[in-house]
């Protein structure tokens, strides 16, 4: 069905209102029958890890994000929360919200999702790696 073609591949219905991809998650690339499976941020079924259920960011009411759903669209854009996050993911995995933001922002939702599957997917095995694993978890291929 719809909801298992979304677990292995990149597509807007998986990009977080901060820019997170999250089909680059290992709860994600779980299968939905496995224990810990998250179907992402954005889903309406509502399997999520539990700080993805209780995120500040998503669950942000401070701001007024308008219908597209992202942070940028939040005239407090980039609030601190935003900017911590940044850079922990910036230290910890070399990936940046805000340039995932500043690109889908200018360049638009298909040119960001272009970038995201050249950036990540296995070469050796073309499927989606995990940006918490220095090892494709389908074929183990080094990334």
């Amino acid at each position: 069905g719809e909801v298992e073609d979304m677990c292995n591949k990149i597509c807007p219905e998986l990009i977080a209102p901060c820019g997170f991809n999250c089909a680059l998650c290992s709860a994600h690339q779980k299968r939905e029958t496995q224990r810990g499976y998250c179907s992402g941020c954005n889903a309406k079924d509502g399997r999520r890890q539990k700080h993805c259920t209780t995120c500040g960011r998503k669950n942000c009411s401070r701001g007024d994000r308008n219908e597209d759903g992202f942070c940028f669209s939040c005239a407090q854009f980039p609030c601190r929360l935003m900017r911590q996050l940044d850079q922990r993911y910036r230290i910890r995995h070399n990936v940046s919200m805000l340039e995932n933001l500043e690109t889908i922002q200018k360049e638009g939702m298909d040119a960001f999702l272009e970038k995201e599957r050249a950036r990540w997917t296995c070469p050796q095995c073309g499927e989606i790696l995990c940006l918490f694993k220095e090892r494709c978890l389908h074929c183990g291929h080094a990334r």
